[in-house]
């Protein structure tokens, strides 16, 4: 228990005051409790000059450090919360304004820390109503936020746009330069295209802000082009629906019902209740029933089928990718593989192709005519990028005479992007509308992306893969064998990055040459009697090579790969391969 302040001196003597210093040694707690006691010492004291306070702040260096280095967690909270209770006891003098300096610089310097801060204001605000500090401050962090470049603010966007909704908020600062930063990181950024619902909520936080406590007339044209960027470009449903029923208030509800309906109301209605009842009454009319609840199916009224497809190549966008492969030179073309694709940040996708249609086991008596608004969506896995949802607009009833139409069946191209070269298993659930208005959702069947399903063609020039010029077979040869020394000089050199093995196959080698031929055309990069040569690069960004040479009437086949844990789904694949030519 803590001596009260006005025995502090009588309590402590000089020898005492030397043990409150804190020492690197000291736990955070002991830390905090040193700095409080000190802190109480010097309101004893009656110390309050400049000395007294910089005493106080170079004090704190055992906390600040970390932060500094930006370090979060435990360390940070202590510090915030012990220059808390510097500001609390002497916010009056020469402190408060050290306080201030010491915030910015930290906010401005690590991001991260802008909500430890904004709390650290709104603490300030109940115990000082009338302090100056946080708007002050929160203008001037407002005023440094709006001047970063945008390719910086996207490194800390949640933080910025959290102290930003904060500034938003204080009617003493102009908001029009908030609202015009915020639609030039839409514009000058990718966000609207990834569809982050996080970050459009943040987004739509601030423009509720401002038209709450800020008078519609002076962001008229600069909150209207923001809210409508939002509503036609933002790829996601929900916040673009709300980024329309601001825009709505916006142009036609005056100011004040404006803030009235943003506003927590005295009978404890939140904004969004206060808008919800709106939209009820809006739409309670005859006219606009309202829509019947999402009914969930037991079985699937849909089915995705499988399309077999020859895989396509994904390379990144490239004039050397144009070129004809005659007019390349070799070492142009290793060159480029090795820094535009194996260095570069760009992920090799999948695209699988599927057909979408009525389940066969469905009863014919109970499948609606039509079916509207298909969603599928895909689970996620933590080895794959999210799968975007598929979107098809509609699917007919099949004819019951067995005559097939266009609409009976919809193509749908699931495009997946591994983390890792790996297979894996996603869950299928479907939405649907059905004429009459109803919702519905069901399970569809699982969906399996096998390990060969992930091989892809080397991301080269198309005329690369041709197999009817006979003048490339060299070339794809030589490229071939400078990937494997490559891989092989790796290998050699005790890196990591590249391993190499061996698989016996005990199968009859011209079975197994002809079901190569089947399966694995597009990668054959060498074809004799005796030797087959397979390359294919592996999402991310990995590439695989195998070289099958015949020993007597069996096979074996040399793999190497920059990847070491597909080792196993090759030599399985493998010997799948081999177990069907017995049966």
């Amino acid at each position: 228990v803590l001596p009260s302040d006005d025995c502090m001196v009588s309590v402590l003597g000089d020898h005492q005051r030397l043990h409150l210093y804190p020492v690197a040694f000291d736990d955070i707690s002991i830390m905090r409790i040193k700095l409080d006691c000190f802190s109480l010492l010097q309101v004893a004291m009656d110390q309050e000059h400049a000395e007294s306070a910089a005493l106080l702040i170079d004090l704190l260096i055992c906390l600040h450090k970390p932060v500094e280095y930006n370090v979060a967690g435990k360390v940070a909270v202590a510090f915030y919360t012990v220059l808390f209770a510097f500001y609390q006891r002497h916010g009056h003098t020469k402190l408060g304004q050290m306080t201030y300096q010491l915030l910015v610089d930290t906010v401005t310097k690590h991001p991260v820390f802008a909500p430890h801060t904004v709390d650290f204001l709104e603490s300030v605000r109940k115990i000082s109503p009338e302090s100056s500090l946080p708007i002050k401050m929160l203008c001037a962090l407002g005023q440094q936020t709006v001047a970063t470049p945008v390719e910086q603010l996207v490194h800390h966007l949640p933080h910025y746009l959290a102290l930003l909704r904060h500034v938003a908020c204080e009617t003493e600062i102009n908001p029009v330069p908030i609202v015009s930063y915020l639609l030039q990181v839409l514009n000058w950024s990718s966000l609207c295209q990834e569809g982050s619902w996080s970050v459009g909520n943040k987004v739509l936080a601030i423009c509720s802000c401002i038209l709450q406590h800020h008078h519609s007339s002076l962001v008229l044209a600069e909150m209207g082009n923001l809210l409508t960027l939002v509503s036609n470009e933002y790829n996601d449903m929900d916040i673009r629906d709300r980024a329309r029923l601001y825009y709505s208030l916006l142009t036609t509800v005056s100011s004040n019902k404006v803030m009235h309906l943003l506003t927590f109301g005295s009978d404890g209605t939140s904004a969004s209740q206060r808008l919800t009842r709106l939209v009820e009454v809006g739409l309670s009319a005859p006219s606009f029933p309202p829509a019947n609840p999402l009914q969930e199916l037991p079985s699937s009224l849909l089915q995705l089928t499988r399309v077999p497809q020859e895989p396509v190549s994904d390379h990144p966008p490239s004039d050397l990718c144009q070129q004809p492969i005659a007019g390349l030179d070799l070492d142009d073309l290793m060159d480029w593989y090795k820094n535009s694709v194996q260095a570069s940040g760009h992920q090799l996708r999948v695209r699988l192709s599927y057909k979408l249609c009525y389940h066969k086991e469905a009863q014919p008596q109970v499948l609606p005519a039509c079916l509207y608004a298909i969603c599928l969506r895909l689970s996620t896995s933590s080895r794959y990028a999210p799968v975007e949802d598929v979107i098809i607009p509609y699917l007919t009833k099949p004819s019951e005479q067995g005559a097939g139409n266009d609409s009976d069946e919809q193509d749908a191209v699931v495009e997946f992007c591994p983390l890792h070269p790996q297979p894996a298993t996603f869950a299928v659930r479907a939405t649907y509308s059905s004429k009459g208005g109803d919702t519905f959702a069901s399970e569809l069947a699982d969906v399996h992306v096998s390990f060969a399903d992930i091989f892809l063609p080397l991301p080269l020039s198309p005329a690369f893969q041709s197999k009817e010029d006979e003048t490339l077979y060299v070339v794809r040869q030589q490229f071939f064998d400078r990937l494997w020394e490559q891989l092989s000089d790796s290998t050699s050199s005790n890196s990591a990055s590249s391993i190499q093995s061996v698989v016996s196959l005990k199968q009859e080698k011209d079975e197994l040459w002809k079901l190569l031929h089947e399966q694995f055309l597009p990668f054959i990069t060498l074809n004799t009697d005796d030797v087959i040569h397979m390359a294919a690069a592996l999402p991310p960004r990995h590439t695989l090579l195998i070289k099958f040479s015949a020993v007597g009437t069996a096979a074996v086949a040399s793999v190497l790969t920059d990847v070491w844990d597909v080792l196993p789904l090759v030599e399985n694949l493998l010997h799948q391969l081999g177990a069907s030519t017995e049966n």
